[in-house]
């Protein structure tokens, strides 16, 4: 499964041991991370070179829309993290979100008004914290499907419509195969995979 990690990069030689451990948790349960910076922005703030933040803003958004399930660590809350949690819900990504603060202070957590059930939010310590990542992981490493509107011309339509009765498959079916053959392909795509791992 692919999954994407965030948090925030300000504090990270205060976390860093968090982060590593759950990006290391991800890593280990044979799922594939869509964009691990997390060494390079440690090894960046060890040396004091900053991080270069906004610089790689469609990196980040490239690889939470090509994750499965997002994993995002908040007990640095920042804009950039609501950001990536709003745009994960909105394409109905499960979402796991990580806190360092007690259960008592996540009434208070910017991002739990959403009440979407994609969204998990749990409080853990350097001790449970894998454990709270492996159990998550396992119960969304089913098939994830995403429901969605499609519009689309009168000509389109009259081909799906023929082609169903024509082949005895439904709509969704043929849209999906579609999709599936250009997945197959689409070289941009599996180039932008193949940097993934």
């Amino acid at each position: 499964m692919k999954v994407f990690f965030g948090c925030d990069a300000q504090e990270i030689l205060k976390y860093k041991d968090a982060y590593v451990i759950i990006r290391d948790t991800i890593k280990n349960l044979g799922h594939t991370i869509t964009r691990d910076w997390i060494d390079l922005s440690i090894k960046r703030a060890e040396e004091n070179v900053g991080d270069p933040g906004s610089k790689y803003y469609a990196q980040t958004i490239e690889s939470l829309l090509a994750a499965d399930v997002i994993v995002i660590e908040g007990t640095i809350q920042s804009t950039s993290l609501g950001h990536q949690i709003t745009l994960a819900l909105q394409k109905n990504k499960p979402v796991l979100y990580l806190t360092q603060k007690k259960k008592d202070q996540l009434i208070e957590e910017f991002i739990s008004g959403t009440g979407s059930k994609l969204l998990t939010i749990k409080s853990y310590t350097l001790n449970n914290v894998d454990k709270i990542v492996e159990d998550y992981l396992n119960q969304n490493d089913g098939e994830i499907k995403t429901r969605f509107n499609l519009v689309m011309d009168k000509i389109q339509d009259n081909y799906l419509e023929w082609a169903a009765y024509t082949y005895r498959k439904s709509k969704t079916e043929l849209i999906k195969e579609a999709i599936d053959a250009k997945v197959a392909d689409d070289k941009r795509y599996h180039e932008y995979l193949g940097s993934q791992v």
